[in-house]
């Protein structure tokens, strides 16, 4: 998530860990968030270590896609960043992407 610019979270963000075990805080949020899109059946896992999206995790992404294409009016995008701290730019313009059904593939290196 951070690697790809998805998600940014603060330098005292990343330092927080749970006293018992250690783990880094954000790292055990994002967990938990995967666990219940996985209970909800928004996404699934055929082998370990791979996610993806189901039928029902489409249908969801689907009915946001009027929402998501509000952000590219530059006062909305500035307002959904403001409000949610760990979103960046690069997220906005991938569900856009989304949105406006281009290809999410990314360009050979």
């Amino acid at each position: 998530m951070r690697a790809k610019r998805v998600l940014q979270f603060p330098e005292v963000e990343l330092g927080r860990r749970h006293e018992t075990d250690l783990d880094e805080i954000w790292a055990n949020d994002i967990a938990w968030k995967r666990k219940e899109l996985f209970q909800d059946g928004r996404i699934d896992s055929p082998e370990k270590g791979l996610w993806r999206i189901t039928e029902t995790g489409i249908r969801k992404i689907e009915e946001k896609k009027p929402d998501w294409l509000v952000l590219n009016d530059p006062a909305r995008r500035d307002a959904f960043l403001k409000d949610l701290d760990y979103c960046t730019p690069e997220l906005i313009d991938w569900m856009i992407k989304i949105a406006n059904g281009e290809s999410l593939l990314l360009a050979k290196q």
